[in-house]
């Protein structure tokens, strides 16, 4: 196998897991928004220059994102 077959198997195992991945997420997320789903903007944690909150409570997905360069 040379190096051009290496790379194109690990994109595709690479794009197929996270096609899983996102799809297994996708049916778990579902979410009713409304008014009451948001909070004060204080209350939420503090990046940078802004505010972040994640509405399923996973915080810590949130700051590694919102932190990410």
């Amino acid at each position: 196998m040379n190096i051009y077959d290496k790379i194109i198997s690990t994109v595709t195992s690479s794009l197929i897991l996270s096609t899983m991945a996102f799809s297994i997420n996708a049916e778990q997320s579902v979410l009713n928004i409304s008014e009451k789903s948001f909070t004060n903007i204080r209350k939420m944690t503090p990046v940078r220059h802004f505010y972040v909150d994640n509405l399923l409570g996973n915080i810590d997905d949130t700051l590694a994102a919102a932190n990410a360069p």
